[in-house]
């Protein structure tokens, strides 16, 4: 087996870092794939709908709690402008949640 080694073994963990950062997207797109499944869109239906959709906020919540994916990547392919949009809205989006828990309408 060949391993990539340095001095104190950095390349090894930049290694390791990769394979898990690929995993995540991998996961990630598993996710993105079934939640575009769920309600009837393909990928380039992302590109015509708003930066605030609500099915695109549904799916970057997700993406957020499932994955560590960061916002950037979250903005990036779901099409929904900049990763400050992206939190943005998930924020707005937790702030109703919360707001409908409290009046036990959830």
């Amino acid at each position: 087996m060949l391993e990539c080694w340095s001095v104190g073994g950095s390349e090894k963990n930049n290694h390791h870092a990769d394979t898990r950062r690929e995993t995540t997207e991998e996961k990630a797109r598993r996710i993105l794939e079934e939640e575009l499944k769920a309600v009837g869109w393909r990928v380039e239906d992302l590109l015509h709908r708003a930066k605030g959709d609500s099915g695109k906020i549904r799916m970057a919540r997700r993406l957020r709690t499932e994955t560590s994916v960061t916002l950037k990547w979250i903005a990036e392919h779901l099409h929904m402008g900049s990763w400050t949009h992206v939190s943005n809205r998930l924020y707005d989006a937790q702030q109703s949640n919360d707001n409908q828990t409290q009046l036990g309408l959830v």
